[in-house]
């Protein structure tokens, strides 16, 4: 118990988080999900007006808001009952992985209203698990300064995923190649998490 005290008071330095492993790991996984979820709302009204569904894309749009609430309630749950967290991590990127694919095959608005909804639940989960994984790994004393360390570096992914996307559009006249292309960086990205050493996995060794 002692142990665990001190661990929960653990104050990292700048050096020592861009020393350690796990600091790269979770800010490239957490970079390429935010990536991909902004590149994906950012152009999938684009996306339906060009199906000829201009007139839904505001609803489909929309269909993203309700599921992502309610996945941050389910796999903060899932992490308090002990499940893995790079297991919630990973099925939360595979179901946004889902998501993004299903997008190419929509056959009507209503089919990619209810794909946009499972693509908000994967990437709904985004944001609390990055909090829950920083704050498990580097404790709450250095939580909110390992956090902020790395969001400058996820950002930049962040924000450059919907240009690329765009740039990817005007080269190919469609979205599929810019698609399957985010679905390629959410399948590293769920690779990657599993180079992630839990801070109980070092204790046990």
């Amino acid at each position: 118990d002692q142990g665990l005290s001190e661990a929960a008071g653990e104050d990292w330095t700048l050096k020592q988080l861009l020393n350690d492993r796990n600091f790269w790991v979770l800010s490239f996984v957490f970079a390429l999900q935010f990536c991909t979820m902004m590149a994906v709302l950012s152009h999938i009204t684009f996306y339906a007006s060009e199906r000829g569904w201009a007139e839904q894309a505001a609803w489909i749009f929309s269909m993203y808001a309700v599921p992502a609430m309610i996945s941050k309630l389910v796999f903060g749950w899932l992490i308090e009952k002990k499940m893995d967290a790079r297991l919630a991590v990973s099925v939360s990127l595979i179901i946004q992985l889902i998501g993004t694919v299903l997008i190419l095959f929509s056959q009507s608005p209503n089919q990619l209203s209810l794909i946009i909804a499972l693509f908000g639940f994967g990437g709904g989960a985004a944001l609390p698990l990055s909090n829950i994984l920083f704050n498990k790994v580097y404790t709450q004393k250095s939580f909110g300064f390992s956090r902020g360390t790395a969001q400058p570096f996820i950002s930049i992914f962040q924000v450059s995923g919907t240009p690329v996307v765009a740039l990817m559009f005007d080269a190919y006249g469609n979205y599929q190649s810019a698609f399957l292309f985010l679905c390629v960086l959410l399948v590293i990205a769920t690779l990657v998490i599993w180079f992630l050493k839990m801070p109980e996995l070092k204790e046990i060794a």
